[in-house]
């Protein structure tokens, strides 16, 4: 008989718990006492995140790197005569790239989260093709 109370108020307690606000963990695991997470499991997870992940991210960031100094190379190359800039107006335009990748790189951030990184990164991706294909017919 007392095994049966001790299993009514285990199952008791199990659905206050569930019952309980959305934020609370529910413990699980083989004794539920706290939250059980195999580590064998994770650690399979984690490796085939690092194998998926970390030379598409270690690409993109080399990517971004040679984009922001292509400016630079095309300084040294003879930009400034080419495009008939005087003075200090090749440092505006870089002073200007710079300010702005800075300060869209955080709301960019931001907006991702609120957007699926599919969405954001495609619309991106979109938005520079059309910037590109615009600069096609910019007459100096």
């Amino acid at each position: 008989m007392s095994a049966e109370t001790s299993k009514h108020a285990s199952t008791e307690d199990l659905e206050e718990k569930l019952a309980g606000p959305p934020s609370e963990v529910v413990p699980a695991g083989p004794e539920h006492d706290e939250l059980y997470i195999d580590p064998v499991r994770e650690a399979k997870l984690v490796r085939k995140l690092d194998i998926r992940i970390a030379p598409v991210m270690c690409a993109v960031f080399l990517l971004a790197y040679l984009d922001r100094s292509n400016i630079g190379n095309a300084a040294a190359a003879g930009l400034a005569e080419t495009a008939n800039l005087k003075g200090n107006q090749l440092n505006i335009a870089i002073t200007l790239f710079y300010a702005t990748y800075v300060l869209t790189e955080w709301p960019g951030t931001i907006l991702m989260k609120k957007i699926r990184p599919s969405i954001f990164f495609s619309g991106l991706m979109v938005c520079w093709g059309l910037t590109t294909l615009f600069s096609g017919f910019v007459v100096s």
